[in-house]
C-alpha cells in the first residue's frame, strides 16, 4: 500500500535526477578535493565542500537553467571573491573585513546589473572570509581567494558536464519537462 503512495510522489523524473544530483556532488567533491591536494594540502576537505555547493546551486532538470545558474554561480563568485580579496588585504581577517566585503559585493552586484546574483556572491564572501580565518597562516589572501574561486569553476564545469551527459537518459525517458 505505502509503495503505491510512493509511486504516485517520487516519478522517473524524480529518481533520474536525485542520480544526476548525488553524482554530480560526488564529482564535483572529488575533483575540487583533488585540486586542494595538488595545490594546498591544508584545506582540500574544504576544496571539496565548495566543489560540491557549486553543484547544489547549478544543478538542474533543464540545460538551459543549469546554464543559466551556472553563469550566475561563476558572476556571484567572481564578485564574492575580488571583493573580499581586497578588504582582506585591507583590514585582514577580521569582523570588519566581514561586514565590508560584505557590504561592497552586494553593491559591485547592482553596479554590474547583475543583481540576481547578489546570493552566490554572499556565500562566496562568507566562505573565503571563513575559510581563510580558520586556515590562518597557512596560506596567503590571494591563495585563499583563488583557491576558492577555482574550487567553485570545478563544481560549476564539473555540474555542467553531468548535466549533459545526463540529457539523452531524460529525453529517452520522455523526462525533459518539469
Amino acid at each position: 500500500m505505502w509503495r503505491e503512495g510512493v509511486r504516485e510522489v517520487v516519478g522517473r523524473t524524480h529518481i533520474v535526477f536525485a542520480l544526476e544530483c548525488a553524482l554530480a556532488s560526488l564529482l564535483s567533491f572529488v575533483c575540487a578535493y583533488s585540486y586542494g591536494l595538488l595545490v594546498h594540502s591544508f584545506t582540500p576537505l574544504l576544496g571539496g565542500l565548495w566543489g560540491a555547493i557549486s553543484t547544489a546551486m547549478v544543478v538542474d532538470v533543464l540545460s538551459h537553467e543549469a546554464l543559466k545558474m551556472s553563469f550566475n554561480r561563476l558572476i556571484g563568485s567572481t564578485i564574492g571573491c575580488l571583493s573580499t580579496l581586497i578588504w582582506l588585504y585591507v583590514f585582514g581577517y577580521d569582523v570588519f573585513a566581514f561586514l565590508i566585503s560584505t557590504f561592497f559585493a552586494v553593491i559591485m552586484c547592482y553596479v554590474f546589473r547583475v543583481s540576481q546574483t547578489y546570493r552566490t556572491t554572499l556565500i562566496a564572501v562568507f566562505v573565503v572570509i571563513v575559510s581563510g580565518a580558520l586556515m590562518g597562516s597557512h596560506i596567503s589572501i590571494w591563495g585563499n581567494v583563488l583557491n576558492r574561486f577555482v574550487d567553485s569553476i570545478i563544481g560549476i564545469v564539473t555540474t555542467l558536464i553531468v548535466v549533459f551527459l545526463f540529457y539523452p537518459l531524460r529525453s529517452y525517458f520522455n523526462l525533459l519537462a518539469r
